[in-house]
This record gives C-alpha cells, structure tokens and sequence, in this order.
C-alpha cells in the first residue's frame, strides 16, 4: 500500500515569491497598464501558490517517488537509503521548506520537507529491507 505526503510550505517563502513577483510586474502599472498588471500578478501568484503546494512524496512498498507539479516523478529505492538526518540546508530541492529531510541513498542526497516528519521517516524505516541510520 502506498503512503501519500504533502510538503510542508513556509509561509515566508511564499511572501517573498509574491513580493518577487509584484515588483517583477510593478512596471505594468506605471505604463498605464493597470488591468493588466493586476490580471499578471494575480495569475503568477495562484500558478506560484498552486505549484508550492504540488510536492507530493510517495512511499510504496519499493520506492520512494517525488513528484513535483507537472516534472516526471523520481523514483529512489528504498532499500538503498542509508540515512535520514534533518538538516536547514537552503540547497535546490523539491522542498517548500528549509525545515527538511536529507536522504543519503547510495552516493546521492534527496533533501525533502515533509509535513509529518516523523510518520515519514518510520514508514521508509518499516519498508526498508536495510537498517536506515536515522538523526533526527
């Protein structure tokens, strides 16, 4: 049976893309584009807003998979994850959070932000055929 698991999402992230995103478009409304610019901003921010909120992590019995908005989903072993500390690393990741997870699997790292951590990593735990070091 697979497990489904939302991203967490910080709220200051989203600020500062909205913040981002209207000063990106502030011109429109000196061209005398008023319409417009507040048409812009308001898309940019549900599209922003909806694709945050996209970052699912599926555990299946085998595999984990991350899926992000409309990318193909990345598939991990399970079997081959060695260790799940929690880290504020601020690298590219599909995490909305810099409250994350990094997965050490075989000479790779998967940093994800789960909404409920703990369930996350005792449901990998459980599946995993191999001892996962865990520090979290």
């Amino acid at each position: 049976m697979e497990k489904k698991y939302g991203s967490k999402v910080d709220a200051w992230l989203l600020g500062v893309l909205y913040v981002v995103l209207f000063a990106c478009l502030l011109p429109l409304f000196y061209d005398g584009a008023l319409v417009v610019g507040v048409i812009a901003v308001v898309l940019l921010n549900v599209l922003v807003t909806a694709w945050l909120f996209s970052y699912r992590y599926i555990v299946s019995d085998t595999q984990l998979v991350v899926k992000v908005a409309l990318f193909p989903p990345k598939r991990y072993d399970i079997n081959a994850i060695q260790s799940i500390r929690r880290t504020r690393c601020p690298l590219s990741a599909p995490a909305a959070s810099l409250d994350r997870l990094e997965i050490r699997i075989g000479n790779d790292t998967l940093l994800v932000s789960p909404l409920r951590k703990r369930e996350f990593v005792d449901d990998l735990c459980q599946r995993s055929k191999n001892k996962i070091e865990v520090s979290i």
